[in-house]
């Protein structure tokens, strides 16, 4: 059931036991799936791609000691749509390199399109 920024799902557990139930679950829109990194950290690299703007958006979620890096910026919290300006990246081919600790990434944002190899 879809509701406001969240679905929502109900499962019955427990069949013909004494103790069965339906129980109710939530889901956050846009947060089916993630890369995580724990407290050690990682990073991942996009495939190549052709920037039509010089923003991109992340959709993430990062620990109180966790954060997002890319390139000087590094961002921390939990947000749907947070807006990173890249001078420079309007109208070129390129991989965004993205360091990671104790961190969900959900999605990334931009005008772009596949770069043809």
């Amino acid at each position: 059931i879809e509701r406001d920024d969240k679905f929502f799902f109900y499962v019955q557990k427990h069949y013909m036991w004494d103790d069965c139930g339906i129980w109710a679950y939530s889901v956050p829109k846009y947060r089916l799936m993630s890369l995580y990194a724990d407290g050690e950290g990682g990073s991942f690299t996009t495939k190549p791609l052709h920037f039509e703007s010089d923003t991109i958006s992340l959709n993430y979620r990062t620990s109180a000691y966790g954060n997002i890096i890319y390139a000087s910026d590094e961002i921390y919290g939990n947000e749907l749509s947070h807006t990173l300006s890249i001078e420079g990246l309007a109208g070129k081919d390129g991989t965004l390199l993205i360091e990671m600790k104790e961190a969900n990434l959900f999605a990334i944002g931009a005008e772009m399109k596949k770069s043809n190899p």
